[in-house]
């Protein structure tokens, strides 16, 4: 019951969330790339959006935040 573009967003953020947690956009543990710091922008980018749509609130917002940094933190 999605509209396509919250399907899309949703999506984008899911694959970036799994990459930046691989590690693999990290130049040391918590450290990101350039290209990871490409990622983490449109990360923000397409929860901006998300929210500016209406498709979740800021307490969403704030807790998916929260948990992209933790995967930062914790890899590389």
């Amino acid at each position: 019951q999605m509209k396509p573009d919250q399907l899309a967003l949703l999506l984008i953020t899911n694959v970036i969330g799994r990459l930046i947690g691989s590690g693999s956009y990290h130049i040391y543990r918590g450290i990101l790339s350039m290209d990871g710091q490409d990622m983490l922008k449109v990360w923000h980018c397409a929860q901006k959006t998300m929210l500016e749509r209406g498709y979740c609130n800021e307490e969403g917002v704030a807790k998916d935040n929260r948990w992209i940094m933790k995967q930062i933190e914790g890899a590389g």
